[in-house]
């Protein structure tokens, strides 16, 4: 018998043959995926580009707060806010469109302080609903704005204060928002710390990872976005309460799905601890995304809008000195309006106001007090002052603090 060696034999020469051409594809193909760090930028890019999409949001903070009595008693009292949203974005022309539902609950876990309504943004103008009040936020009453949609313009609180996480001096140009938006495409945001089994979202196969937000992206972007709103450099100052308002967050493990086939963000999971000494707690935040590229339609509300320009012009002044951070930066001085109760100058959307305090009729049912009464709670200071000092006109305490205290018991 004569026996042939195993390559001369055609048979196993096609199956040897066949093999390693499907190894040498195998490997091919793993060489030319993306890695990780390139399926993160083909992700930011795909969100990037996308011109409408949907967004679910659920955010939620839960802490404590250190609180020391005038009496010097120092005591822990629990904080819980929790935000969800449900809406769409629509970027298919110049003027980016949003039109979301919300619902946002103060309080402990138990508690009946709901707020329920939609929030449309078209361009720098902002329209806001209540659906739903049952409770209000402190003093301040919201129950009158239920069912009626209420015009914000971001751009007289971006001339009005000068504070980091609300303005700056001046909204941003076309040309800053796009030179942020290449900052944003280029800078890694998120780190991937393990990568998962392939998972579903909504019907899609996506590919699943451990990730770890990156605070310093967040702080060197923030301060970015700062100094183009400033316009100018930061001060050591603001440098340094920005690096000690950073120096408190502690990233924690998180979780994020990108489409396996089309690599848009599906999902993302962030969890950050903070803790300042006197504040802590956690912020967590889920995002779902959806739809990508579908036809939508976000409008402008039909029917009759009421400006709240003399309602947050009220409540500027009194804000100013009360928000975290709030010493960075220059203040732009009161005019003598807003010295009388920070009403609007303009003489057609003035109020009556019967008592003369410097609260039109409007701003007294705002804030609970007696339109017929300038003194309200009878401690020898008008109503409209004290709102200017961001005092409460019908009892003791302050405006800012909006009583969430009394709620989180």
């Amino acid at each position: 018998m004569i026996y042939r060696k195993w390559y001369t034999n055609p048979f196993v020469l096609v199956i040897s043959f066949m093999s390693l051409t499907a190894t040498a594809l195998a490997l091919l193909a793993l060489l030319l995926l993306p890695q990780v760090s390139e399926i993160v930028d083909l992700m930011k890019w795909r969100m990037a580009t996308a011109r409408t999409f949907q967004v679910d949001t659920d955010i939620e903070w839960r802490g404590w707060k250190t609180v020391k009595s005038e009496a010097g008693n120092v005591t822990r009292e629990p904080e819980s806010v929790r935000l969800t949203t449900s809406g769409l974005v629509d970027r298919s022309d110049e003027e980016t469109k949003q039109a979301h539902k919300f619902r946002a609950a103060i309080g402990a876990p138990d508690s009946t302080h709901v707020f329920e309504g939609e929030f449309r943004k078209l361009g720098e103008e902002n329209y806001l609903k209540f659906d739903d009040v049952t409770g209000n936020l402190g003093t301040l009453r919201l129950d009158r704005f239920v069912d009626r949609w209420l015009q914000l313009q971001l751009v007289d609180v971006l001339e009005a204060v000068d504070l980091p996480f609300i303005g700056g001096g001046r909204p941003l140009s076309d040309e800053d928002k796009a030179y942020l938006a290449e900052e944003f495409a280029i800078t890694p945001f998120i780190s991937v710390v393990n990568r998962l089994q392939n998972d579903e979202v909504n019907g899609v196969t996506t590919l699943h990872y451990e990730v770890r937000p990156e605070v310093l992206f967040f702080k060197d972007f923030y301060m970015t976005e700062e100094k183009l709103r400033r316009g100018r450099e930061l001060t050591e100052t603001e440098r340094r309460s920005i690096d000690r308002f950073f120096a408190n967050i502690q990233p924690e493990i998180g979780e994020m799905w990108i489409g396996r086939g089309d690599y848009y963000l599906y999902r993302l999971r962030l969890r950050f601890r903070y803790d300042d000494g006197a504040r802590d707690g956690v912020l967590s935040a889920l995002f779902d995304f959806s739809h990508f590229n579908e036809l939508v339609a976000v409008s402008r509300p039909e029917g009759d809008i009421e400006n709240v320009k003399k309602i947050i012009d009220s409540l500027l002044p009194g804000i100013v000195n009360r928000l975290p951070m709030a010493a960075l930066g220059g203040q732009r001085i009161a005019t003598e309006d807003e010295r009388r109760g920070g009403l609007s100058t303009d003489g057609a959307e003035r109020d009556p106001d019967p008592d003369r305090d410097g609260l039109g009729n409007t701003l007294e049912f705002f804030y609970g007090s007696d339109p017929e009464n300038p003194d309200t709670d009878g401690d020898g200071v008008s109503d409209g002052e004290e709102v200017e000092n961001g005092m409460n006109p019908t009892g003791p305490g302050g405006l800012f603090d909006f009583g969430l205290s009394e709620y989180l018991k």
